[in-house]
């Protein structure tokens, strides 16, 4: 079997609301589906998610993929991997999101082959689902107390506070107003997304400390791993290192400074699902536990990470899973995963296990 086409979709996909991070703010979301093509008559789809302010573009990946990826994946045996990807590296350097999008499409074509979910093609279920995690980031507090009651009617149970954005003394008022209302009805969660500065991380997370998180995610800028290191050793709740951690090797830097208690993993800052499965393994090694992150992936996107989560005994903390679900205005696929009781439940069917509704993916392309 031989890869013969790929097809780029660029896509701008409208939300719900506007999201405001401690990294920039999110209008709507420009994500790049590709359609890759063999001459077995499979067709593997895959999801690129990029944000400027995190790490790359929607233009730049387009860039990447049309003018170096895809050109060097044609010819080639969709089995091959570990190969093909190998071969993109010394092509591109970086360029995680896609090479995600292009690894992706590669597993959707093997288990559609084989006519396995992608689960059993890594390993097989360790758990039969994800829990998913909700972020909280409008930033008024009033409109997020009436989303969370909302939310927990529909049977979310995680919830994460995106903080930093404005002043702390703001941040911790409205944490009390979302503890209040929130009570043991669900768990609490706090994400940075990098906005405090060093001389102050260790102060705020210790206040934040009276509202039980389970963790307290990326506090500091992605290059400071010395200030992860600091606070982690410096407060009781568990520091999770989100924007520090793209490739295995930030992993391994994080388990020798015993910089962080929990890693997250996302397949478009790791490049894939083997470099995600190496992030786990490294993790596991060091007897750090991961998080499924996603970036702003549809139900096509979110399916990969669904799957390693899944089948992943060290992915233990549930995961971002919410996007296509209570952000996106409508979801690319005709089959979204089931979310019940606060769980997201991977389809039985082969590869990535959905499929593109081609007139949503029309309607928003760009």
């Amino acid at each position: 079997m031989k890869i013969t086409k790929v097809d780029l979709i660029p896509l701008n996909i409208p939300i719900g609301h506007q999201r405001l991070l401690g990294v920039g703010a999110l209008s709507s979301i420009e994500n790049i589906i590709i359609k890759m093509y063999t001459d077995a008559g499979i067709i593997g789809i895959g999801e690129a998610s990029p944000w400027g302010v995190f790490a790359e573009s929607s233009k730049s990946v387009y860039v990447i993929l049309n003018n170096y990826l895809v050109p060097n994946v044609i010819g080639e045996d969709p089995f091959s991997i570990e190969k093909i990807m190998h071969k993109l590296d010394k092509i591109v350097v970086g360029g995680s999101f896609g090479k995600a999008a292009i690894e992706m499409a590669l597993f959707d074509i093997i288990g559609k082959y084989l006519g396995q979910p992608l689960y059993n093609l890594l390993g097989g279920m360790y758990r039969n689902g994800v829990k998913l995690s909700y972020s909280v980031s409008s930033q008024d507090v009033d409109v997020e107390l009436k989303e969370i009651e909302t939310l927990i009617e529909k049977g979310v149970k995680i919830f994460k506070i995106k903080t930093g954005i404005k002043r702390h003394e703001e941040d911790i008022e409205r944490l009390r107003r979302i503890i209040k209302v929130l009570g043991n009805r669900g768990e609490l969660r706090i994400d940075y997304n990098q906005s405090i500065v060093r001389e102050n991380a260790i102060k705020y997370c210790r206040q934040l400390e009276e509202f039980n998180p389970t963790f307290i995610e990326q506090p500091v800028p992605f290059w400071d791993v010395e200030g992860l290191e600091m606070i982690s050793k410096a407060i009781d709740t568990p520091i999770m290192a989100d924007e520090s951690v793209f490739t295995p090797q930030d992993a391994m830097k994080i388990a020798k400074n015993n910089a962080a208690d929990i890693i997250s993993i996302k397949l478009m800052k790791s490049g894939g699902i083997k470099r995600g499965q190496k992030i786990a393994a490294i993790s596991e090694s060091a007897n750090i536990p991961c998080y499924a992150g996603l970036m702003w992936e549809s139900s096509v996107g979110l399916s990969a990470s669904l799957h390693l989560a899944v089948a992943t005994k060290n992915i233990s903390y549930g995961g971002d899973l919410y996007i296509p679900y209570f952000l996106m205005n409508q979801d690319l696929v005709k089959n979204p995963h089931r979310f019940e009781e606060g769980f997201v439940i991977p389809n039985e069917g082969p590869g990535l296990g959905v499929e593109l509704d081609e007139k949503i993916v029309s309607k928003f392309k760009m």
